[in-house]
């Protein structure tokens, strides 16, 4: 099980480098990792904020708070650039 979910890995990636790519699906799976970076983000603030409520632990309840705050920002950054290069896309055509 394991070795055939590396193979899918190498495949994907070799894909990945390939230049019959084109320049939007690279950006999509580029960003993707960012993406799912802010999600891991948010989720470890929103174990933080609740642990730190059920704890009566403030200032953990706040680093939660702000690692969410974080995530939230930075997924408003994706977004910007996700729509800057589907504004600049459209000019090419």
């Amino acid at each position: 099980m394991r070795d055939a979910a590396y193979q899918r890995v190498s495949v994907d990636m070799r894909a990945l480098r390939s230049e019959h790519l084109t320049h939007s699906h690279r950006r999509y799976t580029m960003g993707l990792g960012d993406k799912i970076s802010n999600k891991t983000e948010d989720l470890t603030g929103k174990a933080k904020e609740g642990t730190g409520k059920a704890t009566g632990n403030e200032s953990l309840e706040a680093e939660g708070k702000g690692d969410q705050a974080s995530a939230s920002i930075k997924d408003g950054v994706e977004k910007v650039k996700d729509a800057a290069s589907d504004v600049k896309d459209a000019f090419k055509k």
